[in-house]
């Protein structure tokens, strides 16, 4: 390449990308200071909604069937997992 040649690539406006975003975060302390405020109500909405739930007891119409005699989820190694999800596969798929 010659020197004008190199002087009119470097000169040369690249086009821009219409699909590429160019809105950017203002890096404000408000707008962090606002994402804090924001994600620390939807964790206390969830703790309050779901407070009460903590104290519930077994209701003994199927617990003692699926979760204390179920013999599966006594296993938690690689093979029980496996046999978990193939029972599951095989009692709800047709």
């Amino acid at each position: 390449m010659s020197k004008k040649n190199i002087k009119q690539y470097k000169n040369q406006q690249i086009p821009e990308n219409k699909f590429i975003n160019k809105s950017k975060a203002t890096g404000r302390k408000s707008d962090s200071l606002t994402y804090y405020l924001l994600l620390a109500a939807i964790v206390a909405i969830t703790i309050v909604s779901f407070s009460s739930s903590l104290n519930n007891k077994f209701v003994n119409w199927d617990d003692n069937v699926y979760v204390v005699e179920n013999q599966l989820i006594k296993d938690i190694s690689p093979k029980g997992l496996i046999e978990i999800i193939n029972r599951i596969l095989k009692t709800s798929c047709p």
